[in-house]
């Protein structure tokens, strides 16, 4: 599902962008859009940074255009399984994808006492992810490779699992959406050492970047998208940007959104299938980790 639109918003160590995924045009003959519900595939558990802004929009969505947007979690594979399923649906607009970039192209220190520690016990530090062959599992095997480091990948079956992993102690840190952790840093229960965007996040303003903590010219930026089957028809498209455009403007949206650790970025589809494009080229630099690492 090549095709895609978007309203991006950046995130980091903790990381994404809000994305609308939006495509081709319906005649004057062709019936009104949409039509009946519209099912928003998740490719990823519950609680999760994808999750949770699907379930934001959703409700705004249906306001807007008439019809309700119902969230279907699809988890598996890295976000793979719910992919499939969404490019193979027909291509009428009433299936979506809420996802980040993986299913498409792929504790008490600072980060410098953190580094520190590693480098004095390589191989004997541990880290969780959602997945193998995620963002959050690429960007922790970035950060070893940029920082010479051998921290120990830990992968879970989302992001709810790694949470629990390392609040309980079981895993040493952690990589993940913002979305899905800033409330656990804000209680307490988790210490964000470092956000791996180029900028520190208006979210959590006190954390440096990777890049200022220790590792220069570190970026994992990662996004959350809305996409649609490449035929999708472009009335449906047009309407979908529309009332996405008009969603993340509203109060409750965009604060909520920002109050996560989201920095919207209103842009057009041409704009989001050249991030989609970069993001190829980027990860496909990175075939020899993916081989190397489990």
């Amino acid at each position: 599902m090549p095709r895609h639109a978007g309203q991006k918003t950046r995130r980091a160590f903790l990381a994404g962008i809000l994305s609308a995924a939006l495509l081709p045009k319906i005649g004057a003959t062709e019936a009104a859009y949409p039509n009946r519900p519209v099912r928003i595939i998740v490719p990823f558990l519950p609680g999760g940074g994808a999750d949770l802004i699907a379930r934001l929009l959703s409700p705004h969505l249906q306001a807007l255009l008439g019809q309700p947007f119902v969230v279907e979690n699809r988890a598996g594979a890295a976000g793979r399984i719910g992919t499939a399923v969404a490019a193979k649906s027909d291509p009428d607009g009433h299936t979506l994808l809420m996802t980040t970039e993986s299913s498409l192209v792929i504790a008490a220190h600072t980060l410098g006492e953190y580094i520190a520690l590693a480098r004095g016990r390589p191989g004997q530090l541990f880290y969780a992810s959602s997945g193998v062959g995620g963002p959050n599992h690429l960007a922790g095997e970035m950060f070893n490779r940029m920082s010479g480091l051998n921290i120990v990948h830990v992968p879970f079956p989302g992001t709810g699992g790694a949470i629990q992993a390392v609040a309980g102690n079981q895993v040493g840190a952690m990589w993940g959406f913002l979305a899905g952790l800033i409330a656990h840093v804000r209680s307490g229960t988790l210490r964000a050492l470092a956000v791996g965007g180029k900028q520190r996040s208006p979210a959590l303003p006190d954390v440096p970047t990777v890049a200022e903590a220790g590792v220069p010219g570190f970026e994992a930026a990662s996004w959350i998208g809305l996409l649609a089957p490449a035929a999708t028809a472009h009335g449906a498209i047009d309407l979908l940007w529309d009332g996405l455009a008009r969603a993340v403007r509203e109060a409750s949206v965009s604060e909520a959104l920002l109050r996560d650790g989201s920095e919207i970025v209103a842009n057009a589809p041409s704009a989001f299938r050249q991030v989609i494009a970069g993001d190829y080229a980027k990860y496909g630099k990175l075939d020899d980790l993916l081989k190397s690492v489990k």
